[in-house]
């Protein structure tokens, strides 16, 4: 399955439960995105593990959900998402070490 195939299923879904009725402005993709990668900080800063015995919790689940999230907007517009990653991992391959950056 490629990540458009994946992020077609997801928005598929997201539409089925009601999520697309009204499209919604960017900044609010931006803020479900954030209140995702939140959600992980506060899992790991509560010492849960990377995923709970019964699968439902943990930060590596709240990170999952900002993928969903992510793959769902980019599906919603038609992104080409696979096209695009091919483009942008070689762009990065090409950077300079830290891009540049002295830590």
């Amino acid at each position: 399955m490629t990540l458009n195939n994946l992020a077609d299923k997801i928005h598929d879904n997201a539409v089925a439960k009601g999520f697309w009725q009204a499209e919604r402005r960017f900044p609010e993709y931006l803020t479900l995105m954030h209140s995702e990668l939140s959600e992980a900080y506060e899992a790991w800063r509560d010492g849960l593990p990377a995923v709970s015995p019964e699968g439902q919790d943990g930060w590596a689940i709240e990170l999952i959900d900002c993928i969903i999230v992510i793959l769902d907007v980019l599906a919603a517009h038609n992104v080409p998402i696979e096209a695009l990653m091919h483009k942008k991992l070689a762009l990065n391959k090409d950077r300079i070490y830290q891009h540049g950056r002295r830590i």
